[in-house]
């Protein structure tokens, strides 16, 4: 793990730990937001996330099969750590990776 993200997980940030696939590509990311390409990663935490008992450890935007897909890595309440996955461009829930 980079030190920034390790720092970032224990100072309780990790929500600003936003990796996009294509190389740390945070304006690609920007322009699709702005583009209304896909839904702004804090829209999705607050929708899907908000209230759940789990830290966040990474978030990755890739491309599976033509669709743009967010790829959030948690640590939850008991311990375990799970990838959730999430159409990029309407935040619905489309299930886990292991």
């Amino acid at each position: 793990m980079k030190p920034y993200l390790l720092l970032l997980l224990f100072s309780g940030l990790a929500l600003n730990a936003v990796r996009v696939a294509a190389g740390d590509d945070h304006t690609r990311a920007r322009e699709l937001v702005e583009a209304g390409e896909i839904i702004p990663l804090e829209q999705l935490l607050e929708k899907q996330l908000s209230g759940k008992q789990l830290r966040i450890l990474e978030v990755e935007l890739e491309s599976e099969d033509g669709t743009l897909v967010y790829e959030i890595e948690i640590l939850d309440e008991k311990g375990t750590v799970r990838e959730l996955l999430f159409d990029a461009r309407t935040g619905t829930p489309l299930g886990e990776e292991d």
